[in-house]
């Protein structure tokens, strides 16, 4: 509405004025005092339900129930008060048994509620330091037997329940598959019996290119581990990539 010097409460008196004088039809008024016709019969309802009262100023300040950590945060820290050792899951589990008709906030929320407010101690994630080998340049593959990848896959279990680690081995060059071996477990026995039979069968690599989790890289001397040690031995060359870098044996991984 184009107010001009007059406030906007006397241009609301103004307009009533012209519709109760029947000075114009309503559109026409409307029209003059430069609103739509939704806006002035806005304004004559309100002045036909309360009078004058009708045509002040309003507060703008939305209109919206209590927001869910005004609720829930003083719940929430009292029982943690009782319960100084209790995490985010288990004192939502609490909140919903004390009040189960109501919506408790999801587990991630309370956290960071908890979190904010200096009560729980939220560690900083760090990736393990891998083996110290001074990495040297890695070689390209170009040929078969150049290097070859190794990793386990996505473990599974069986019917019976019996866990299985899928160990794969892969020749960067070709991308031939040289094995796939169900093991039970990733330990250096039964991954050293799986590569002898490999090597039997096809020759020695030049390199071997592996992550740094066990059975390949460890906490051991210059961070190998016996299998990584053994391949040292054999005079295969062994190239880890970067800590919580896949990318490094991007192959391999797709």
């Amino acid at each position: 509405m184009p107010w001009k010097n007059e406030t906007r409460e006397e241009q609301r008196w103004q307009f009533v004025g012209a519709v109760q004088r029947g000075e114009a039809d309503f559109a026409a008024v409307c029209r003059r005092f430069g609103i739509s016709r939704q806006t002035g019969y806005k304004w004559w309802r309100r002045f036909g339900r309360q009078g004058s009262d009708g045509l002040r100023e309003r507060s703008r300040r939305p209109r919206h129930s209590p927001s869910a950590r005004q609720v829930w945060w003083p719940r929430l820290r009292e029982l943690r008060r009782k319960h100084p050792r209790w995490g985010a899951r288990k004192l939502r589990w609490a909140l919903r048994a004390a009040w189960p008709r109501h919506r408790v906030p999801a587990a991630r929320t309370l956290h960071r509620w908890l979190a904010a407010a200096g009560l729980v101690r939220v560690p900083r994630q760090r990736a393990r330091r891998g083996p110290s080998l001074g990495r040297p340049p890695r070689l390209a593959g170009r040929a078969p037997n150049d290097v070859w990848t190794v990793d386990f896959k996505g473990r599974f279990k069986t019917l019976d329940g019996t866990r299985v680690e899928p160990l794969t081995v892969r020749d960067l060059a070709s991308r031939y598959g040289l094995a796939i071996r169900l093991l039970a477990a990733t330990d250096e026995a039964q991954v050293r019996r799986a590569l002898q039979k490999l090597f039997q069968r096809h020759g020695l690599p030049k390199a071997i290119r592996v992550d740094n989790g066990p059975p390949f890289g460890g906490q051991g001397p210059r961070g190998l581990t016996r299998l990584s040690a053994w391949w040292l031995s054999l005079g295969v060359r062994v190239e880890f990539g970067r800590p919580a870098c896949p990318q490094d044996n991007a192959a391999h991984e797709q």
